[in-house]
Order: C-alpha cells, then structure tokens, then sequence
C-alpha cells in the first residue's frame, strides 16, 4: 500500500506517541494494510479537508488514467479533473465543472453507490463512507463483467418479454405461487386489468378447490405441469376451462415457473357436445322401437333394448359376442352376408329389405332391415336396424285373403259396392254395376248421383232430395229408393240405396260408402201386390159401402112407400116418415165424408179453433151419444194454445174417438178426453215446431199388439162383422195428415187403448 512513510503517517494521523503501545499498534496496522492492499476493489482515504491519505495498488490499476494525481497530499478534486481532461467518464463528457461540482457535493455526503462508466468499456461501482474524524474511504469495484452480464440477462429478458407479449398463447411467470409476471394475452384471458395480476396468487382463478390443490402440489414437488385442465373465472366472472403447462427458469435471478394457459373452452364444449351427442345417440337407440345391432368382423358388439325383447334374450349380454349369422334363418345368410359386402365397400346405406330371422329359442320372425356402415371401437362394421314385420305379414295374408272373399262376394251378389268422396263423387263402383244394364264402373268415376240420374229427375224425387241431405249432412241413410233411365237400353230402373259416412284416422270425414240394388223387378211385384190389396180393399168398401147404404136405401125405400100410399088416399105425408128419409140421406153423407177423408180428397175448411171452448159445447152431446152407463172426462190446460185445423171435422173425429171408445168397453167404464200443449220434443215428433195434443183414453179391453200397426188402414176393424166399416180411425188420419200434424195411437191388452192427434199450432 501507498502511503509514502506510511507508519508514521497513519501514526501522525492517529495523534499517537505512546512507546509503550507501540509495538502492538504497528502490529495491528502493518496487518490491515496488508489486507487493504490485497484487496482486489479500489481502496483510497481521505482526510477531511478531502486530501489523499492512503491508497493501494489496485486503486491506480481501476484508475490508469489519473494515476498521476493519485498522490499522498492531494486533493479529491485534483483526481477528478484528470479524469474529466482525459474525457474517462461518460458523464463528464461537455459539461466537466458541472461535473466535478456534483461530485464533490455526492462526495461530502455519500448517499450510496455511484456507478462509474469509462470510455474504456468499463463500469466501476463507487462505494464512498465518511470516517468518525471527517474523512472519507472511497472504494472502487469494477463491476464490468457483472454489468455486461447483467446487460445480457436485460437483453435476454427483454427478448423474452417481446417474445411473450407478441406469442399468441397467454404467458405467465409464476414465483412462490405469485404471478411476477404475465403477457397481454394472459390479462385478455382473464379480462383483468394490466398489471393487476403481479403479486397475485395463481391459483386463485382457479374455481374449483381441487384443482388449486392440485396444481398447488405439482408446484411442490417441483413437477412440470404439463397440460392440467382446470376451470378458470375472469375478473369479470366468466368461466374459462384452461390447460395449465409450466416448467421452471430463472427469473431475476430467482427460481420460477413459466407458465401457459390454453383456453380449452371451446375444446371442452365440443367434448361436452360429443358426449352429450353420444348420449343421446345411445338414448335414440334404446329409445328405438326396432331392433338395432352393431356387428365387427362377423360378432355382434351392441344390442338394443328391443334387439332384446325381439330376439327373446334376458339380457343384452345374450346377445352380445354372438355370431351375428346365427339369430339369421339360413335361407338369408347369403343375402346378409351380400348386403353387408357392399354396405362396407361401398361405405353406403343400402335400402331397407325384408328378411326372416330366428329368436333365441329358433321361433321365426319376418324382419325388414335396413343396414348402414359404422365404426365402433375402431373397427369397421355395419349397423343392422330390424323391424319385427310377422304381425304385418299375417296382417297382409288376411288382407288378401279379405280381398278375394270380397271379390267372390261382389260377384256372387247382384248388388254393387260404391264409396264417394267428402263432395258425394264416386270414387269406386263395384263391377256388378253392368247388371243394371249401365255402363262399365269406370264411367260413374267423378260423378256425382245429381250428374248420374239428371238434375230434372232429381228435382222430382223427394227421395233423392233426401239421399242429396244424407249426402250433405255427412248421415247414414237405409233404403232410399228412387228411378232413373238406364244409360244403355234408357230403361226404367229402380235402385235402392244405403250407406254410411266414412272417416279416416284424423276423425276427418271423407265420404261415403255403401250398396245399391237394382230393385225394379221387385217394385213391379210390390205394384202388384198393391194393386191386389187396393182391389181386396175395393171389394172390402163394396161389401162395407153395399151394406150401409143398402139399410139407408131399405129406410128411405120403406118411408117413401109410406108417403106413396098416404099421397094415394089423399093424407098428408107423416112428419116423422120424412125425418127418417132425412137421417138416412143424412148417414149416407157421413159414409161418404169419411171416405173423401181418407182418400185425402175432402175440401177442408182449416180455421184458427180454441180447442178449451170448442170441446167444453160438445160434452153434452157427446155423452147423450155414448149412454149414462159410461163416466166421460176432459182435461184441458188452462192455457191451451189455439190450433189450425177444420172444426166440422175436429168435432166429427172426436165423436168417432168416442164412440170408438164406448164399444171398447162392453161393461161400461171411463173415457178420458185431454187436450194440452206439446212444444217441439221427443215426445212431439211431427217435425212442426209447436202442436196441441188432442187425445182419447179408455179403460176398454185393449188391441193386440199384432194389430195395433194396422189400425189405421182403410177398412181394417177390430169389430165384428157388420159393426164397423173399419174407416173411423182412417178419417182421423187422413185429417191429421191434411192438417200438416200426425196421428198415434198407444194400447194394452186389458187397460185400454189412447189414439192421440197432434194439430199444429196457430201462430
């Protein structure tokens, strides 16, 4: 060390002159020198008035350059202007007072450190500390190696950071848990602010617990982490699953962990996808009606739940490993084993087949199939959906056989067979249609039973009005009869028709169906017959008429014989002989009326009649005519509505009801007679829409119910012969029918019988 004679000078310094000491002091000294001077930073003492005291070798080698100044005795400021003439120092470069001024004021009081940096290249870190006396120790250390390696590790670090923030993958370093760092991308992925994440624990975007434990003892264990998938929230609440790859480095010269998170988001919800997808693949499948089996390689690897039912099996497990040929009857092994040929070479669906199998326990069942290509378990195969068909082929049988006994049927019947559309047009005709001598059935296609019969015989045919509203209506109707001409001979041909509507299986109505016959030689018997009866009732009214009018001639015969004989003796004609002439041209009228009334040819005179006080002025006269043996009753309603009708002949069937009534009951008894109103119901059925019932009851002996339904037929009597003409209940009748209201009559055997008339009602 340079210090010229330095033990005295340090002992000068030092204020020290005791011999005694001296020896130990120069001890103590000489070794701190020797350590100073094998110092390898700089060493240089300054008293207080800042003038050079000591220094060492080490000192002149930092400082070649003002080696010259570095001289005991002097001064702080005498170095540094050697430096700044030599322009050593950067920043005394243009401006050397300014210089010298501020190191001379950081140089009585050190604040720390000053770095140094020479033209040479060099960097020297400047360590200054006052002494207890006023001095200063400077201590000079060359740091160029550190700063150039700290200028590398810069430079590495700031290509790392232009690196990290340019990568397209979100970048953290991670130190004790703690983000020291993170790229743009990592603050994007998380929506935090910038910045906001250094100093926080990387684990707390985790959501989940057992991924922070998880990752938190892969850091433990100083373990990579290499693609942990964990469920991240942003600062904003979003949820992010990332895969989390790290490995350690060195950051600021401490150990860390660079890290990486991937957002698997959209990964994750395509995972999620395809398993929810293959669930419900799985679900179709089982949810699947048909059977479906998956065959490799000839070995059945899935079976449905009704691949189980269908096949007869407990379990799936039956099924599965199974030779796939041999639940397959043999006559369509072949077949199968084609279909599935090209279905795999092809790489297509081939079209749905029909084909026969065998359940478990060898029952045979008809299938239609249909097989389509398929990977499963990384094998290729074909999947094979069965539909079990045996009821509809046993179905399909019985339909065909139901077809042909229909044929044989309608060609065994003379009948035809026709349905319609919702419009009335034909859209079948059976081929016995020809039998009507018509034309082929394709010919009533299209056509409606307006377009067939001609819309003048239509109009005319209020039965075929009646078939028009049946049609109209969407009704069944039985047996309408009409005519119409024949398209080939235009001869007249009856038909009588029925049908129902039909409907499909909507409940939508599509038309009709139904039968028709060609009833004309029937009708021609039925004229027959009628014109039989009507000359069996011709006779019947001969005999009946012949006897009634030959008692009215016998009196009228007997009387004017009478009057004859006394003209002849000149008396004067007896009173009594020309009221029986009278009574008896009087009867035959009544005969006569009664006959008109039936045939519906009587002129009737229809007045506005108050029944209440019309019936009230016939009760005695009615029951002087029935006898005194008999109790006659009325019930009429208070507010019994008036009627239409003609009053002479109200009065004449009400007489005839009675008298009717009177015969019935040889022993005497009660005749009721009840007048109210009916208002449109079940019980009025005369289609008007109000009527007054008008009805005669008696405690007679009743009509049997085989003769009940012939009551009011002209001639017909419940009476013995020569008492009844059989016309009294067809007058009623014909009257009810001429008043636009109906007749009915109700009885039992042994408790009376009640013929009521419904007059309609005068508005």
């Amino acid at each position: 060390m340079t210090v010229g004679s330095p033990y005295d000078k340090i002992k000068k310094s030092s204020g020290r002159d005791d011999t005694s000491a001296e020896d130990a002091d120069f001890s103590l000294e000489a070794e701190l020198l020797d350590a100073i001077e094998a110092m390898t930073d700089g060493f240089i003492l300054y008293d207080k008035n800042d003038r050079i005291v000591a220094f060492n070798q080490r000192q002149k080698e930092l400082f070649p350059s003002a080696s010259t100044a570095l001289k005991i005795g002097n001064y702080f400021e005498d170095i540094l202007r050697a430096q700044a003439e030599r322009q050593q120092i950067d920043k005394a470069i243009g401006r050397e007072e300014e210089w010298i001024r501020e190191r001379i004021d950081n140089h009585k009081k050190p604040s720390g450190p000053v770095i140094q940096k020479f033209a040479s290249g060099q960097t020297i870190r400047l360590t200054e500390k006052q002494t207890a006396n006023g001095g200063t120790i400077a201590i000079r250390t060359n740091i160029t190696e550190l700063v150039n390696t700290q200028k590398k590790i810069q430079e590495s670090e700031e290509r790392f950071r232009v690196l990290a923030e340019g990568s397209p993958i979100p970048l953290a370093i991670v130190h004790k848990f703690r983000f020291v760092y993170a790229n743009a991308h990592m603050y994007r992925l998380l929506e935090a602010e910038p910045g906001s994440l250094i100093g926080e624990l990387m684990t707390d975007v985790f959501k989940y617990q057992q991924h922070q434990e998880q990752v938190h003892d892969i850091f433990l264990n100083d373990e990579d982490i290499d693609g942990v998938e964990v469920l991240l929230v942003s600062r904003k609440g979003k949820e992010i699953w990332g895969s989390v790859k790290s490995m350690p480095i060195l950051y600021d010269g401490n150990e860390a962990l660079i890290t990486s998170i991937m957002d698997i988001s959209a990964l994750k919800q395509q995972q999620t996808e395809l398993v929810r997808r293959s669930e419900q693949f799985q679900d179709l499948l089982e949810l699947n009606p048909d059977a479906v089996l998956v065959q490799t390689e000839g070995t059945i690897k899935y079976a449905n739940g009704s691949a189980v039912k269908m096949f007869g099996a407990s379990t799936r497990d039956e099924l599965i490993g199974k030779d796939s040929l041999s639940i397959v009857h043999p006559d369509q092994r072949g077949a199968v084993m084609s279909r599935r040929s090209d279905t795999q070479e092809k790489n297509v669906k081939t079209p749905s087949a029909e084909s026969k199998h065998l359940k478990l326990d060898g029952t045979l069942i008809f299938t239609e199939v249909s097989v389509g290509p398929i990977t499963w378990d990384s094998q290729n195969g074909t999947m094979n959906i069965i539909r079990d068909i045996t009821d509809r082929k046993i179905m399909a049988q019985a339909l065909e056989e139901e077809k042909i006994r229909f044929k044989d049927l309608t060609h065994a019947t003379s009948d035809w067979y026709w349905e319609t559309d919702a419009k009335g047009r034909f859209t079948y005709m059976s081929p016995n249609i020809v039998n009507s001598g018509d034309k082929s059935p394709e010919y009533f296609i299209g056509k409606t039973q307006k377009d067939i019969v001609g819309d003048d015989l239509f109009e005319l045919q209020e039965s075929l009005l009646r078939l028009e509203r049946s049609f109209q209506e969407q009704k069944s109707f039985r047996d309408i009869t009409y005519w119409r001409y024949t398209f080939t001979s235009r001869e007249k041909v009856w038909v009588r028709t029925s049908g129902i509507p039909i409907y499909d299986n909507r409940g939508i109505f599509t038309g009709h169906r139904g039968s028709s016959s060609n009833v004309t030689g029937q009708r021609a018997l039925q004229e027959q017959l009628e014109q039989a009866q009507k000359m069996e009732a011709v006779g019947q009214l001969t005999g009946g008429v012949a006897h009634d009018f030959n008692n009215l001639l016998n009196v009228i015969q007997g009387n004017a014989e009478f009057i004859l004989e006394s003209i002849e003796k000149n008396e004067p004609p007896n009173r009594k002989i020309l009221e029986n002439i009278l009574r008896a041209t009087t009867r035959g009228a009544e005969l006569t009326q009664r006959m008109l009334a039936y045939s519906r040819k009587q002129d009737l005179n229809p007045q506005i009649i108050q029944l209440k006080t019309e019936l009230g002025s016939i009760l005695d006269i009615l029951q002087r005519t029935i006898g005194e043996e008999y109790l006659l009753q009325m019930e009429i309603s208070d507010y019994l509505w008036p009627c239409s009708a003609d009053l002479g002949q109200v009065e004449n069937a009400i007489l005839n009801l009675t008298i009717n009534a009177r015969d019935a009951m040889s022993d005497g008894g009660t005749i009721t007679i009840t007048a109210r109103n009916a208002p449109n119901s079940s019980e009025n059925t005369s289609g008007e829409p109000d009527c007054i019932l008008l009805s005669v009851s008696d405690t007679g002996v009743g009509i049997a119910a085989d003769q009940l339904e012939k009551v009011f037929e002209p001639f017909y009597t419940t009476k013995d012969i020569g008492k009844g003409t059989g016309l009294g209940l067809s007058m009623v009748y014909g009257l009810a029918q001429q008043s636009n209201g109906h007749a009915t009559i109700t009885s039992e055997l042994g408790e009376g019988t009640t013929v009521s008339l419904y007059l309609p009602r005068a508005r």
